[in-house]
């Protein structure tokens, strides 16, 4: 293999392990710091991860089933991950007809559309879908990163790191919207659109 090709599948490695987490992260912060009665939630969810100022990862990670959720019902939205295929024979979809020997790019997110699995408002965050039906996550429906045989380590470690992360901020985070004076908006997602985050601090009585 060439150092080209050995360059372009080290992009392509870095591109699917990362390229949803980053979004990931700041949009499951977006709903969260902007929803009071969720982020109140989480809050006393993971209120045990903390113990004189040390910060138990692996608590926030098992046992905050409402985190965990609002980041399935997150990374469900947002993901932008494709998978390539290679047609074997001859496939038709409609009155168009794949032709064997191509290349099929399909984007993942639609699979997250189900309206049979995830009910009417499958085009809407809500925290408790992967809540209430646990199974959702490991639903063939479910593939934030594309199809594979088997569960690679850095797909845990990409989940693990994002809530760790949006778990410790949800506590020691305010937000604090660019314009106050505004009324706000119907929805989390409306939300940073009309206010974005100006500033952060600190929550008082919690250390840093």
């Amino acid at each position: 293999m060439s150092k080209r090709s050995k360059a372009a599948l080290l992009s392509m490695i870095y591109l699917a392990a990362l390229a949803n987490v980053h979004a990931t992260v700041y949009w499951l912060l977006c709903y969260t710091l902007t929803e009071p009665s969720l982020r109140a939630a989480i809050e006393e969810e993971i209120a045990q991860a903390f113990t004189n100022g040390i910060i138990d990862a692996s608590y926030i990670v098992e046992k905050c089933l409402l985190l965990n959720s609002a980041f399935h019902g997150v990374f469900r939205l947002h993901i932008t991950s494709n998978t390539v295929r290679y047609v074997e024979q001859p496939t038709k979809f409609g009155n168009k007809t794949l032709a064997a020997g191509n290349r099929l790019m399909i984007p993942l997110r639609q699979l997250n559309h189900s309206e049979s699995i995830l009910g009417t408002d499958h085009d809407q965050f809500n925290h408790e879908h992967f809540l209430k039906n646990k199974s959702l996550a490991s639903h063939t429906a479910f593939r934030p990163f594309g199809w594979g045989y088997q569960p690679l380590s850095w797909q845990s470690l990409c989940k693990s790191a994002s809530v760790e992360l949006c778990g410790v901020l949800a506590v020691y985070v305010r937000y604090i919207p660019s314009h106050p004076e505004r009324k706000l908006a119907a929805t989390p997602s409306q939300r940073t659109r009309d206010f974005g985050f100006r500033s952060i601090s600190a929550k008082a009585g919690n250390g840093s």
